[in-house]
């Protein structure tokens, strides 16, 4: 699958993804932009305590033409509703619940997010822009989860890559383990035990108590180990359960700016006409992409 094939989500699409991340009783603070469209995608079903930063607890979805006060609104000047039972206060109360480390979640708007996390959430220069960076600094140290909500496409529908320093295997496990122990209300470890296309890992897990309280994040080398080595100390069918697909990571194959192929026929044609005279190389030995070829 190309990238330039995906379909880009608009912001109340994305919103309704980030609700679901969101887990029951918590209490959450929106930021200025995209984060704003949350309030009217919360399920009915579920609490969810929004505050805002202004001074509000218990914030109801953005206000209809006929429910517009406009001394109800949120940090973003936006007219907005309050839920049964929700609470005003000074803005002092308000950041000593920030500060004080007493919200779950944050979701803030950014223009970029780098491979370490680090976060620019600024000002720009538009004459429309908030004029200073408001009480971000604050959500971000003080929540005790902080979600980025941003859009992936520049403006000019390009895409703007995000990179990863660590295997995408790694990465996400890591991110799915945050979001569990939010959820389960428990610390969740994750141990990597790379090496041998995985065989380490997956040795370890097949040899675990079957209580549930260890699990094991693959990557496809599980699928192809059974065919590369003549013993395995498991069975990758019979020793493990599958219990949902996370991600999916798509393999690339790329070429010097200066080589004259511009698609991939045009490669083949080219290698199966002169043989031996393309080098290939790839990351990790004994590895998906070695394999193939």
């Amino acid at each position: 699958m190309f990238y330039s094939n995906l379909k880009r989500r608009n912001p109340d699409e994305i919103a309704q993804r980030v609700v679901q991340d969101i887990p029951e009783g918590a209490h959450v603070n929106l930021g200025i932009g995209m984060p704003m469209r949350i309030s009217n995608h919360l399920p009915r079903n579920r609490e969810i305590l929004l505050q805002s930063e202004n001074g509000l607890l218990g914030m109801g979805p953005l206000a209809a033409a006929h429910e517009v006060d406009t001394e109800l609104v949120n940090a973003g000047k936006q007219p907005v509703t309050m839920l049964p039972g929700a609470s005003l206060f000074n803005h002092a109360e308000s950041f000593a619940m920030i500060r004080g480390g007493h919200l779950d979640i944050c979701v803030l708007g950014a223009f970029e997010v780098s491979v370490n996390g680090d976060l620019a959430n600024w000002r720009t220069n538009d004459d429309d822009a908030i004029p200073a960076v408001g009480g971000a600094m604050d959500l971000a140290h003080g929540a005790k989860l902080l979600f980025v909500m941003m859009d992936h496409l520049l403006l000019s529908s390009h895409w703007r890559p995000v990179y990863f320093q660590l295997r995408s295997a790694d990465s996400v496990g890591r991110a799915l383990a945050e979001g569990m122990s939010a959820r389960l209300g428990q610390p969740i470890v994750v141990e990597n035990r790379p090496g041998a296309n995985g065989n380490l890992a997956a040795d370890l897990v097949a040899r675990s108590a079957p209580d549930g309280y260890t699990l094991y994040f693959p990557s496809v080398g599980h699928a192809v180990n059974v065919s590369l080595y003549k013993r395995l100390t498991y069975d990758p069918v019979k020793d493990f359960t599958p219990i949902g697909k996370v991600f999916t990571a798509p393999n690339m194959l790329v070429v010097p700016a200066k080589s004259p192929f511009r698609s991939a026929n045009e490669l083949i044609a080219f290698a199966k006409a002169n043989p031996k005279k393309l080098n290939f190389a790839s990351s990790g030995q004994g590895m998906l992409a070695p394999i193939e070829n």
